[in-house]
């Protein structure tokens, strides 16, 4: 479900829709080109198909972009083949009690990320410029790139600075 808060309409959004087992292997992948959603409303933009083989617990992660490719919102959910099971003997008007919960204990599995910032300034005239290094985890090297987005202030001023950096 899209959901526009804002009064404006907004025309040509991209989305793109991706499942990935526990091991981060793509089970599912959708891109829907051009989207347009009216001021203050809600409409459906994709419905997931059923899937096989997927990890007992997955993700899912949504992309939404502008017509211009600049980012809109990110989330990814986690969730589980084993849904929750509702206890609708013991249900009432205000709650609906759960007999089992999602299996959602493989994601105790998952390694530690150890990511490691670090940061420099140095003086270039008026100018203070600063560099920022990331080191991600081993295990993500090789799957593509990292989106970086530093926004700070310096000086009254916002510097906004949206790049990608290479995995080392």
């Amino acid at each position: 479900m899209l959901v526009n808060h804002t009064l404006a309409a907004e025309r040509g959004l991209r989305a793109s829709i991706r499942v990935r087992n526990l091991d981060g292997s793509m089970a599912y992948e959708r891109r829907l080109p051009s989207i347009d959603v009216a001021g203050n409303s809600a409409r459906q933009a994709a419905i997931l198909p059923a899937l096989t083989g997927l990890s007992r617990t997955y993700f899912i992660e949504l992309e939404l972009s502008s017509a211009k490719g600049e980012s809109v919102s990110r989330n990814v959910y986690w969730l589980s083949t084993r849904t929750d099971e509702l206890d609708w003997a013991h249900s009432n008007w205000y709650l609906t009690p759960l007999k089992e919960y999602a299996d959602l204990t493989p994601l105790q599995s998952l390694p530690a990320a150890t990511s490691e910032v670090r940061a420099t300034m140095h003086h270039e005239g008026v100018e203070d410029i600063a560099t920022v290094t990331l080191t991600v985890p081993p295990i993500l090297k090789g799957r593509g790139t990292v989106p970086a987005r530093v926004d700070q202030a310096i000086g009254g001023r916002r510097i906004d600075v949206a790049d990608s950096v290479e995995r080392q």
